[in-house]
């Protein structure tokens, strides 16, 4: 983490506050303090925050506000940051069928080959026990990065990247792991998939994980899948979500 954050030129309209170089919880924490002072403080011109790992995408109305006034206004909230002032984290809990069907079932078969574990069996329980922080949405609408998956089970891309994967496939690439919430083209290993939609632009908002969520995965049998799958597309289908003091 840098002692000061720093702010940088993203074309005319746009302003980069980064606050470190690595993946890190706190670091990630002083991102979603600062996001939430910003929103307090209401500063006339700021149009959208978009929150990374480590930095804060700032779209702004340079006919409004210009981007050394933004800088100073910024910089003052930076001195007087509260990480008290972060809402409580909500806990969501996501279904998943492990190596039901393909990609699923070889490519978990891989992770259990590359890591030495001795059967899919330990990769699943290794991915279910873990505690995931969504870091933050990219690459496509409702896609969350998590942190938290063990480091026993980190595979590396596929060489060659799949055309097309569906939408609530769950997988790793590296370190990092993630939910499709369309269908996509992608490098991962996905291990399983959720019956549960985490993109529909008729909702308010639009995705069902958000920065700053932590996720709770709970295995499931492929009845149960499809037995979800059913009451989602009926729209009948309540989430699991749990506020955290």
């Amino acid at each position: 983490m840098y002692p000061e954050a720093r702010y940088l030129v993203a074309g005319d309209q746009n302003m980069v506050v980064e606050f470190g170089g690595e993946i890190d919880i706190a670091l990630n924490q002083k991102v979603h303090s600062m996001v939430s002072a910003i929103k307090q403080a209401e500063i006339a011109g700021i149009r959208e925050l978009i929150p990374t790992y480590r930095s804060i995408l700032i779209n702004y109305e340079p006919s409004i506000i210009s981007f050394a006034t933004l800088q100073d206004k910024l910089k003052a909230l930076e001195n007087r940051l509260d990480f008290s002032s972060l809402p409580s984290p909500r806990e969501v809990e996501i279904p998943i069928v492990y190596g039901y069907g393909e990609p699923y079932k070889s490519d978990i078969e891989f992770v259990a080959q590359y890591n030495g574990l001795g059967s899919v069996q330990e990769v699943i329980e290794l991915f279910t026990s873990g505690d995931y922080l969504v870091y933050m949405l990219g690459f496509l609408p409702g896609f969350a990065y998590f942190g938290g998956m063990s480091e026993k089970i980190a595979t590396p891309r596929l060489d060659k990247p799949r055309i097309s994967v569906p939408a609530g496939s769950v997988g790793m690439g590296g370190k990092q792991s993630g939910i499709l919430p369309l269908d996509s083209p992608s490098g991962w290993r996905y291990i399983g998939r959720t019956p549960l939609k985490l993109f529909d632009p008729s909702w308010q908002p639009p995705t069902l994980l958000r920065a700053g969520d932590q996720v709770r995965f709970v295995q499931i049998s492929p009845e149960q899948y499809e037995h979800i799958s059913r009451k989602v597309k009926e729209g009948i289908f309540k989430v699991k979500v749990t506020s955290k003091s």
